[in-house]
C-alpha cells in the first residue's frame, strides 16, 4: 500500500484543514518525518490508521479524542487518505463522534461517526462507491483489501511510538499470524508439512532398522554392535588356547561333550525360537487394526494439506452468511420507510383539505382585527390625553425650575472665579520644584553608587589580604612540593644504582661504565622508591605550580578591582560636590521635600484644571439652560392645545365604535382563539410537508443501503465461488472422493499422537522379534 495524499481537519494539533501530498517526494522508498515535539507528527501516522481501521496507533488515544481543541466549533473533525494498492488507486473518508453546533438555534448535537471508500479511476477521479456511510462496511472492506486488521497493520505497518518492543517480544504465534499474512507464507507451509511428513516417515525407518539390530543383538545377549566387537576380540585368543589343549589332551572326550552341548543348545534355541514363534503370531494378530490407523494418520496428513482451502471456504461462507443478513435488514428497513412514506402522503392529503377553511377564518380575522385596532385606538388616544395633560404640567412646573436653577448657576460660577486665582498664584511658586527634583534623583543615584562602591571596596580589600595570605602559604607548599619530587626522583636514582650493584661480580665488565673492578658499589640506606611514587610526586609538584599561579592571578584581579573602585569614587565625589560629605539622609530628605512639592504642583494643576472644566460647564449650562428656558414657554402653550385637540378626537373615536366592540379584552380573547386554529392548520400543512420528504429522504437513504448490500452480496459470492472452485480443485488433487472423507480424516493433535505412538510401537516390537527369529535361523 502507497500513501498518496493525506488531508486532516481539526484532527490532532492541526486546527485547520491540512494537506500532505506525498506524490511530491517522487519514488523514493524512503523519507522523513521530521519536527520538534508536539509538532504533530505521530498526528500523521494515527491520522493514517484512523482513516483506515477507524483507530489511532495507539490504545492511548480513542479516536473520539483526537479532536483538536483550538479548531472552531462549526469545524468537523475528519481525515481523508487516498492510497494506491496493487496498481489501484481508493479514497477514504472518516469522521469520528463528536459534539457540533445544531444548524438552527443554540447547544450542540451529536455527530455520529461515518465512513466512504470510492474506487478511483487513473486520473484521481471517483469512480465507484464502494461504501456509502457505515463505519463498519468500511472497515471490513478496507482489511479485506489490506490483508491486515488493526492490530497487525499498527505491528508490521505504522510502528507507534515505542512499540517495537512489543513487536520483537511478541510471542511465536503471534508473529506467525503476522507475517503469514503479509508475506503469503501458505505454499511454503504445505511444502513444510510435506517435508515433515517425508521427515517421519524416515525416522520411523532408521527406527525400525534400529529396533531389528537390537533384537539381533538381544539374541546374543549383547547390548550393542560395540559389546559385541569387544567381546569378539576378547574372546578370540582364548578360544585358541583352548581349542589347542582340548585338541592335544582329550580330542575325542571334547568332541563328544561338544555334540552333547550342540544338542542342549539346539534343543534350547528350537525352545526359544518356538517362543518368539508364538508371540510373532500373537503380535501379527494386531496388524490389521495397525494398518487401518497408518491408514489414517495418511489420511489426516492429505486432510492437513487440504486445511487452507478449507478455511478459506468456510471465511468466505461466513462473509456470504452476513451480508445476507444485511441485505434482509436493508429489505425490512426499505419496506418500513416504504410505509412511512404512504402515512406521510395520507396526512398531506388530509391537511390540504383542511386548508380550505383559512379564507374563511382570515377574513373574521381581519374583521376583529379592525375593531381591536381601533379600541385600541381610543385607548391609546385616552393615554394620549392623559400623558399630555400630565405633560402640559409637567412642562410648566419644569419652566419654573429652570429659572431658579440658572439663578443658582451664576453664584456656582462666581464662586469657582475666586478659587482659580488662589490656585494658579500657588502653582506659580511650585514652578521650578519638578527640575530641582530631577537634579536631586541623579544626585541620589550617585550617592548610592558610591556608598554601594565603599562598600565593595571594603570587602575586595579584606580579600585582597586574605589571598596575599593564601599566595604566601601556596608559595611555600610549591616549594616543599618541589623539594619533595627531587628528594624522591635522588633516591629512586640511588635505589636503581644499589639495585645494580647487587648484580656485578668480580671479574666481570660494569654495564654501566666497563670496568672489571668494583671498589666502591652502591648500596641503597633506605625504603627503595618506585617509578610510579616518583611520578606521583611530581604529579603534586605539577599541581602546586598551578596552584600558585591561580592565586597569583587572583590577587592581581583583586588589585586591578580595588584601583578601578577608587578611580570609580573619586569621579562620583567630584559630581557630588558638597553632598559627598553630607549624610545620606540629608539627601533622602531633600528629595522628599521637592517629591512632596512636586506632587502638590500636580495636585494644584489637577484642581485648576478640574476647576476651569467646572467654569466651563457651567457656562455651557447657563447658555443651554437659558435657550431652553425661551423654548419651553412656547411648548408649554402648545402642549396646553395638544391635550384639548386629543380630547376632541378621542369623544368622537368613541361614538364612531359599535357597543359590542368597546370590550377589546373579549375580542382579544375570540382573536387568540382563531389565530391558534389557523396557526395548527399551518402548523399541520407545515408539518404533513416535512414529514412527507423526511419519509422520502429515509426511503432513498434504505434503497442506497440495500443496493450497497446487493452489492456486497454479490461480491461475498464471486468470492465463495472462486474458494469453493479452489476447495474443489484441492479435493479432487487429493487422495480424497468428496468432503465426507475429508471430514471422517479429520483428526486432533491427540488423536494423531496415539495413534503415531501406537504404529511405532507395533513396528518397534515386530522387528525386534523378526531379528531375534533371523538370528536363531542363522
Amino acid at each position: 500500500m502507497t500513501p498518496l495524499t493525506l488531508t486532516m481537519q481539526a484532527f490532532g494539533p492541526f486546527a485547520g484543514r491540512e494537506t500532505i501530498d506525498f506524490t511530491a517526494l517522487g519514488r523514493s522508498p524512503l523519507f522523513l518525518i521530521n519536527g520538534p515535539t508536539g509538532a504533530g507528527k505521530s498526528s500523521i501516522l494515527d491520522a493514517i490508521c484512523f482513516a483506515l481501521y477507524g483507530q489511532t496507533t495507539g490504545n492511548e488515544r480513542d479516536a473520539v479524542q483526537m479532536r483538536c481543541d483550538q479548531a472552531d466549533a462549526s469545524l468537523l473533525t475528519e481525515v481523508s487518505l487516498t492510497f494506491r494498492l496493487r496498481d489501484v488507486m481508493y479514497r477514504v473518508r472518516r469522521v469520528p463522534l463528536q459534539e457540533r453546533p445544531k444548524a438552527s438555534g443554540e447547544g450542540t448535537t451529536t455527530q455520529t461517526a461515518e465512513a466512504q471508500l470510492w474506487r478511483l479511476t487513473p486520473e484521481g477521479e471517483e469512480d465507484e462507491c464502494l461504501v456509502a456511510r457505515k463505519v463498519t462496511d468500511a472497515t471490513a472492506e478496507l482489511q479485506a483489501l489490506i490483508g491486515l486488521d488493526a492490530n497487525q497493520f499498527r505491528q508490521v505497518m505504522v510502528l507507534p511510538q515505542g512499540k517495537f518492543r512489543e513487536l520483537l517480544l511478541a510471542g511465536s504465534k503471534e508473529r506467525e499470524v503476522i507475517f503469514s499474512q503479509l508475506f503469503q507464507t501458505q505454499v511454503f507451509q504445505r511444502i513444510e508439512e510435506r517435508l515433515r511428513t517425508q521427515a517421519n516417515q524416515i525416522e520411523r525407518a532408521v527406527s525400525d532398522h534400529r529396533q531389528h539390530i537390537n533384537g539381533i543383538l538381544a539374541g546374543g545377549e549383547l547390548e550393542s554392535e560395540a559389546a559385541l566387537a569387544q567381546e569378539m576380540e576378547a574372546l578370540t585368543p582364548q578360544v585358541g588356547q583352548s581349542r589347542e589343549r582340548f585338541e592335544t589332551a582329550q580330542q575325542q572326550r571334547r568332541r563328544a561333550e561338544q555334540q552333547r552341548d550342540e544338542a542342549l543348545a539346539l534343543q534350547r534355541q528350537f525352545e526359544a525360537r518356538d517362543a518368539l514363534a508364538a508371540d510373532k503370531a500373537r503380535h501379527l494378530e494386531q496388524h490389521a487394526e495397525v494398518d487401518n490407523s497408518q491408514a489414517r494418520l495418511a489420511q489426516s496428513t492429505h486432510a492437513q494439506a487440504l486445511r487452507p482451502q478449507k478455511v478459506a471456504l468456510d471465511q468466505a461462507q461466513q462473509a456470504l452468511a452476513t451480508a445476507h443478513d444485511e441485505q434482509r435488514q436493508a429489505n425490512a428497513a426499505l419496506i418500513t420507510q416504504h410505509s412511512h412514506a404512504e402515512q406521510a402522503q395520507q396526512a398531506l392529503e388530509t391537511a390540504r383539505q383542511q386548508q380550505a377553511e383559512l379564507p374563511v377564518m382570515r377574513e373574521r380575522h381581519r374583521q376583529l382585527g379592525e375593531f381591536i385596532q381601533k379600541s385600541q385606538q381610543l385607548s391609546e388616544l385616552q393615554e394620549h390625553f392623559q400623558t399630555s395633560q400630565a405633560a402640559w404640567q409637567q412642562a410648566d412646573e419644569a419652566l419654573k425650575r429652570d429659572e431658579q436653577q440658572l439663578d443658582g448657576i451664576r453664584q456656582q460660577g462666581e464662586a469657582i472665579g475666586v478659587h482659580l486665582e488662589r490656585l494658579q498664584s500657588e502653582f506659580q511658586q511650585l514652578a521650578s520644584a519638578p527640575a530641582e527634583l530631577t537634579r536631586h534623583h541623579h544626585l541620589l543615584a550617585l550617592r548610592q553608587e558610591l556608598d554601594e562602591l565603599t562598600q565593595r571596596h571594603q570587602a575586595l580589600t579584606t580579600q585582597q589580604l586574605q589571598a596575599k595570605n593564601a599566595l604566601s602559604h601556596q608559595q611555600g607548599e610549591t616549594k616543599r612540593a618541589e623539594r619533595y619530587a627531587t628528594e624522591q626522583e635522588m633516591r629512586w636514582h640511588q635505589g636503581q644504582a644499589a639495585l645494580l650493584a647487587l648484580t656485578l661480580e668480580q671479574n666481570a665488565p660494569c654495564p654501566v661504565c666497563g670496568s672489571l673492578e668494583h671498589p666502591a658499589p652502591a648500596i641503597n640506606r633506605a625504603e627503595l622508591v618506585t617509578q610510579a611514587q616518583v611520578e606521583e610526586a611530581r604529579a603534586a609538584q605539577e599541581q602546586a605550580r598551578q596552584a600558585l599561579q591561580r592565586a597569583e592571578r587572583h590577587h592581581h584581579q583583586l588589585t586591578q578591582q580595588i584601583d578601578s573602585h577608587t578611580e570609580q569614587a573619586q569621579r562620583l565625589n567630584q559630581q557630588l560636590g558638597e553632598w559627598a560629605s553630607q549624610p545620606l539622609s540629608a539627601l533622602q530628605n531633600a528629595y522628599e521635600d521637592l517629591r512632596r512639592q512636586v506632587q502638590r504642583r500636580e495636585q494644584v494643576d489637577a484642581e485648576i484644571r478640574q476647576q476651569t472644566e467646572a467654569r466651563d460647564a457651567l457656562r455651557r449650562e447657563w447658555g443651554t439652560l437659558d435657550k431652553q428656558l425661551k423654548a419651553q414657554r412656547p411648548e408649554v402653550e402648545k402642549a396646553k392645545e395638544h391635550a384639548l385637540r386629543l380630547e376632541s378626537q378621542r369623544d368622537q373615536l368613541s361614538q364612531s365604535l359599535p357597543e359590542d366592540a368597546r370590550y377589546p379584552e373579549a375580542m382579544r380573547q375570540t382573536l387568540a382563539e382563531l389565530e391558534q386554529h389557523i396557526a395548527q392548520l399551518e402548523k399541520a400543512w407545515e408539518s404533513a410537508q416535512q414529514a412527507l420528504s423526511t419519509s422520502q429522504t429515509q426511503l432513498a437513504r434504505a434503497e442506497e443501503q440495500l443496493r450497497g448490500a446487493n452489492e456486497r452480496v454479490e461480491r461475498s459470492e464471486q468470492s465463495l465461488q472462486q474458494a469453493h472452485a479452489e476447495w474443489q480443485s484441492a479435493l479432487q488433487a487429493s487422495p480424497f472422493a468428496d468432503e465426507a472423507e475429508y471430514q471422517a480424516a479429520q483428526l486432533n493433535d491427540a488423536q494423531r499422537h496415539e495413534l503415531t505412538h501406537r504404529v511405532e510401537a507395533y513396528q518397534r516390537r515386530l522387528a525386534e522379534l523378526e531379528g531375534a527369529l533371523e538370528n536363531y535361523q542363522t
